[in-house]
């Protein structure tokens, strides 16, 4: 009769269940996600950059790469535009809202009155200033003169900001003769 012989571990099937595999990292390489996704390995990799994927080890998760792709390309350039211009109009009519804005036209009309009380105010300087005709009449063409370039100068700023140029300074000065 054959002499049955004792099982080992190493041929029996329990033992080879209990035998630990070598363990697999979790989730895919970002070759493998831009393989299922239809697009560059560089392109994961830029979308991991932006946030739109999670990494966990250096490993993606196929079960949050395939929504979060999807979502991530629902969102095309004109409904991003559309987003910012409506939390721009929205951030406007706040601040209107706190008093934080000034209409051009309430400006220019402050800017203009101040101004022409300013002129006025100098229009008395030479008649104040000397009982000498010829000496008044010499400061006056000189604040006459003054008075021109700086509404000339309030002008070519009001025109500026009303087309939405930037206001700069024209480098003028003030003693010119």
């Amino acid at each position: 009769m054959p002499v049955k012989r004792k099982p080992t571990p190493k041929n029996t099937a329990k033992a080879k269940a209990a035998e630990p595999e070598p363990a697999k990292p979790a989730g895919m390489s970002q070759t493998e996600i831009a393989t299922l996704l239809g697009v560059t390995q560089q392109r994961v990799s830029q979308l991991i950059q932006q946030g739109v994927f999670q990494t966990a080890n250096g490993r993606l998760s196929p079960w949050q790469a395939v929504p979060a792709y999807i979502r991530s390309i629902k969102v095309d350039d004109g409904t991003a535009r559309i987003r910012a211009a409506k939390a721009i109009e929205i951030e406007t009519r706040n601040a209107k809202e706190r008093s934080e804005l000034i209409s051009l036209e309430d400006v220019n009309y402050a800017v203009g009155m101040i101004a022409s009380k300013f002129c006025g105010e100098l229009a008395g300087v030479a008649a104040a200033s000397t009982r000498d005709l010829g000496l008044r009449e010499i400061i006056q063409s000189h604040l006459t003169a003054a008075i021109l370039r700086f509404k000339a100068s309030l002008d070519a700023v009001a025109a500026d900001a009303k087309a939405g140029r930037p206001i700069v300074d024209d480098g003028g000065s003030d003693d010119e003769d």
